[in-house]
């Protein structure tokens, strides 16, 4: 996914934006604003591959603005700022 923009979004347990298991990702040059979900308000990625690069993570609503669970995701030059549960 690339230079996309996820603002708003929610769920009741994980991934307010985006959650991916298993999956094999390019995540560069999006933007996760406001998004809620009691864990990873941005984001949730579980046995996941990939790289997350150049994206901003701001102002989730509940939870960490991203949680990564097993897997090897890469995190290159990334923003992450006002998550109340960090990055």
């Amino acid at each position: 996914m690339v230079n996309n923009v996820f603002e708003g979004n929610g769920a009741l347990h994980r991934g307010g934006a985006v959650f991916a298991s298993g999956a094999v990702l390019d995540l560069t040059n999006n933007t996760f604003v406001k998004n809620s979900a009691p864990e990873g308000s941005g984001l949730w990625l579980e046995n996941a591959a990939g790289t997350f690069r150049n994206n901003i993570v701001f102002g989730g609503l509940l939870g960490q603005g991203i949680h990564c669970a097993e897997g090897s995701i890469v995190l290159r030059y990334s923003d992450f700022w006002d998550n109340p549960g960090g990055p």
